[in-house]
């Protein structure tokens, strides 16, 4: 049971903050720009998948090296390239509504990382990894 609540948690440390951003950044568009065709919705195929599986390995990982401060910083350092490249995938999905010619560069600085609500539900995962239980103990 312990387990299974552990798996959870990282589960929810993983891919809340990019619902969020998701939820948030579409938000900007209307119901028929959503609809028209244009903007695909499979970033949530992915990014619960690999939420899934990084839960799975984090969990795992932390009965093994949880008293590791370094593992800790791997595990922050995985979950912000994480949700930089999710985030990133959610823009590209609407690409198009705002002309399909921009260069990715340009997509990540101006659709993804000049948003404030990037940064506050980064931290929001970030958080949540640090209020999340060990299984193994207490953090040294």
């Amino acid at each position: 049971m312990k387990k299974s609540l552990s798996i959870l948690l990282y589960f929810v440390a993983f891919s809340l903050p990019v619902y969020l951003f998701e939820i948030t950044y579409r938000s900007q568009f209307s119901e028929l720009e959503l609809n028209s065709g244009g903007v695909y919705r499979d970033a949530p195929n992915f990014y619960l998948l690999l939420s899934l599986i990084l839960a799975f390995l984090v969990a795992w990982a932390s009965t093994q090296f949880s008293r590791k401060i370094v593992f800790w910083f791997i595990v922050i350092f995985v979950n912000i390239l994480f949700y930089i490249w999710m985030c990133f995938f959610v823009a590209t999905e609407s690409m198009h509504l705002r002309g399909t010619t921009w260069p990715y560069i340009d997509i990540l600085n101006y659709l993804v990382l000049n948003k404030w609500y990037f940064y506050v539900f980064g931290s929001v995962g970030i958080a949540l990894l640090f209020l999340l239980p060990l299984n193994s103990g207490e953090r040294q």
